[in-house]
């Protein structure tokens, strides 16, 4: 799509292998300001395989680790800084989980995939861990 989000073309997408897949209802209507705001933090935008739109109100992000990051319908930035943050601090984007649920910032949720342990360097945050 472009910044307006029309569609360009569904013809030859190798080329756009390297963008991210918009997945929902009016995605590519509302993802222009969420791009935008993913751009700015590079360490995680490279690390976005799509994006779904939920229920018209909020974005989860698909990593291409498979990790779903599930944001709020408000401060998206500040979801994105603290993301930026878990990850500068424990690496956490390369790391085998399910979640990580920030649409709640004072209780983030982080669920590991099974069979799979979790350490983190800063302690305040495993009392929110599943």
């Amino acid at each position: 799509v472009d910044i307006d989000g029309n569609i360009i073309t569904q013809n030859n997408l190798e080329k756009f292998r390297d963008l991210v897949i918009l997945i929902g209802d009016d995605a590519p209507q509302n993802a222009h300001e969420m791009i935008l705001t993913l751009q700015a933090e590079p360490d995680i935008y490279q690390n976005i395989e799509s994006m779904k739109f939920i229920s018209g109100r909020r974005w989860d992000l698909v990593l291409k680790n498979e990790t779903v990051v599930k944001l709020g319908e408000d401060n998206i930035s500040l979801a994105i800084s603290t993301l930026k943050n878990m990850h500068e601090e424990n690496r956490i984007l390369d790391k085998s989980l399910e979640f990580i649920d920030l649409r709640d910032l004072s209780k983030i949720t982080v669920k590991t995939k099974l069979g799979k342990n979790l350490e983190l360097s800063d302690t305040s945050r495993q009392e929110n861990l599943i």
